[in-house]
């Protein structure tokens, strides 16, 4: 009964969130501070700092000399934000991933409808929250990948840009895809193309890139009309944040943007979670809290695509998280 309270306990994890959030660590990373000077430092009730903290040294979190001093173990290494396994900013519940995960206590919601949870506890989609309140504009930017990740690599090298002049990322995130592929195609130029908070992001980075002759960042969404002109619209790991009616509606305003000759590329993530974790259950159940489709099939893109006059072409399926597809317009008279 005590291992499976203890395994139920929500005040484990939020005390370890919380002191990661505060820096706790860090600050004592020079030496032990008391309780007086903790709160200080960190802006909080010094009477229920001393009570978090008193409940992290009984898990050897840190440690109590006896006259309120704490300082840091082996076990807080990890929440310091110099380590080289540091977690801190994970744990960090005012980051992306931390504020993710403050969403799974909505998981009744997932298992009951099948939709993702964030939007049940926080009464907003997770992306939305994120792109649209300036308070999480740092987290995104010193949080953001400076490298392809989840296999956008392939976007870069295995699809054939030879005979494309320009590309537009759509839901382009903080631009790295795009600089990535710049950077390795020196004909190309284009744009990316993302709400408030990422779009600045991705505009600072491709200046620091030193791309602003041949790339931009547009704020928008797409779920608006989008710009028109360019030779392949890419969507890099969009589709799976939303659901099929929402993806459609997204295909329907890019399809309406490219026209008749423009290709439309996806590189749709398609976790395959056996390749990916031998925790496969418990992966499998964290995706579906955030996602409403991490897995989907060319099929499935197929059966998206044909409302918005699309047809789909496998390019490339052999990475364990990415799967290229490209997609061109039904003449009429065909069907999908």
């Amino acid at each position: 009964m005590l291992q499976l309270l203890d395994l139920a306990s929500i005040l484990k994890p939020m005390a370890l969130r919380v002191a990661a959030t505060l820096n706790i660590a860090d600050l004592l990373a020079n030496g032990p501070m008391t309780i007086a000077e903790l709160a200080e430092a960190t802006d909080t009730s010094e009477p229920h700092l001393r009570k978090l903290m008193s409940y992290l040294a009984e898990l050897e979190i840190f440690t109590e000399d006896g006259q309120e001093r704490f300082e840091n173990t082996s076990l807080s290494e990890p929440l310091l934000t110099t380590s080289a396994f540091s977690i801190r900013r994970i744990l960090d519940v005012n980051g992306g991933v931390g504020r993710s995960q403050l969403g799974l206590v909505g998981l009744l919601h997932t298992v009951t409808t099948g939709e993702t949870c964030h939007s049940s506890v926080f009464g907003s989609r997770y992306w939305d929250e994120l792109n649209n309140d300036p308070k999480y504009l740092e987290s995104l930017r010193s949080d953001g990948n400076r490298q392809p990740v989840y296999g956008a690599e392939e976007i870069i090298h295995g699809y054939d840009w030879t005979d494309v002049r320009t590309v537009i990322d759509i839901g382009g995130n903080n631009g790295m895809v795009l600089i990535n592929l710049l950077q390795s195609q020196g004909h190309l130029s284009g744009a990316t193309l993302d709400l408030p908070n990422l779009a600045s992001i991705a505009n600072d980075e491709i200046t620091a890139a030193g791309l602003t002759e041949r790339a931009e960042s547009i704020s928008g969404s797409f779920f608006e009309p989008l710009p028109k002109g360019y030779d392949v619209y890419l969507l890099s790991g969009i589709l799976n944040d939303w659901t099929d009616a929402e993806a459609t509606q997204i295909l329907t305003n890019v399809a309406a943007a490219a026209g008749p000759s423009a290709r439309i590329l996806l590189g749709e993530i398609n976790l395959r979670y056996e390749m990916m974790s031998p925790n496969v259950a418990e992966l499998d159940l964290y995706m579906s809290t955030l996602v409403p489709a991490p897995v989907r099939t060319v099929d499935d893109i197929a059966r998206i695509a044909a409302p918005a006059q699309l047809k789909a072409d496998l390019v490339k399926d052999d990475h364990p998280f990415r799967t290229l597809i490209e997609l061109t317009p039904v003449a009429a008279g065909q069907t999908s």
